[in-house]
């Protein structure tokens, strides 16, 4: 593990800003005794802090102040004990209940009018003081387990469960729910600030399928949302249209209208920084492509 020194955190007082703690990326889900794993949600990432003398305020990772666009989240955060630093997710959730990102950022343009209409939720996943104690060297285990404990969830705040080794199961079950994907966090990590770390990795959950190319929407300069279609049970095209925002393909017109150079990002591997664990040698899964929304 990475020395407590070279951390260079200052400890002697409670925060006013946090940036947080980022993950680096991982090829594929694995499975791992010295991991815990979380589901990813698809929300913007906040730092709760409710000072000592119990007052609220919410900041986004590049430090916006987001107190007066969440009114339910600061009411339910009085759950929260005083001197209390809480990292987490802000999301506003679909018909299905699944987290909505275009549906959050309509709400947080909006503001506190339309709390009723797009409510949301502060999703609580780590802490970095309680009660004015720092945990930031504390590992992630027991951090969480002191989360658990200290905040009482209910209304606009929840601390979800993790899961202990079985990060291929709770990969697969966030895919067959549509839910963006899963945090691999090494159960002896320390919370490092603005720190994107190899101690903490990501996996997109993301779907693969066969579809015909049938052409594209936009102009004839660059990137276009791409069109295609699938054969149904009954055997017709039945189209499909990937959306502009999530597509993962893109395609490019030339001056004479044609389509070519269909591409695809290749995956990001985990960061190799020095003292960092190597990968994990589980149970190792090929990430598949995701083609938009379909």
């Amino acid at each position: 593990m990475q020395d407590p020194g070279q951390l260079q955190i200052e400890l002697e007082s409670f925060p006013d800003e946090v940036r947080p703690m980022q993950a680096a990326s991982a090829e594929a889900p694995f499975s791992s005794p010295e991991y815990i794993f979380e589901v990813k949600w698809d929300g913007l990432r906040c730092v709760l802090f409710r000072d000592p003398n119990g007052e609220v305020r919410l900041q986004d990772r590049g430090l916006s102040d987001l107190t007066a666009a969440v009114p339910e989240v600061v009411k339910a955060a009085k759950r929260v004990p005083p001197g209390s630093v809480i990292d987490g997710e802000l999301v506003a959730t679909d018909n299905d209940g699944r987290p909505d990102y275009p549906r959050l950022r309509q709400r947080l343009a909006a503001g506190a009018r339309l709390k009723d209409e797009i409510p949301t939720a502060y999703l609580a996943f780590d802490a970095l003081y309680l009660e004015g104690k720092p945990l930031l060297r504390q590992p992630v285990i027991r951090r969480r387990a002191r989360l658990a404990k200290a905040v009482e969830a209910g209304g606009h705040i929840f601390v979800p469960a993790h899961i202990e080794e079985d990060g291929v199961e709770l990969f697969e079950a966030c895919l067959e729910r549509g839910l963006e994907g899963v945090m691999a966090k090494h159960r002896q990590s320390p919370y490092v600030t603005g720190q994107r770390s190899p101690f903490w990795l990501k996996v997109k959950a993301v779907k693969s399928d066969d579809f015909v190319v049938i052409g594209y929407t936009g102009d004839k300069s660059g990137d276009a949302p791409l069109a295609a279609a699938d054969h149904d049970a009954s055997g017709p095209l039945a189209e499909a249209r990937a959306r502009r925002e999530h597509s993962l393909l893109r395609v490019v017109a030339r001056r004479d209208a044609a389509l070519s150079d269909l591409q695809r990002p290749s995956p990001r591997g985990p960061s190799r920084r020095s003292g960092a664990p190597p990968p994990p040698r589980g149970h190792l899964r090929t990430r598949a492509t995701r083609v938009g929304g379909l």
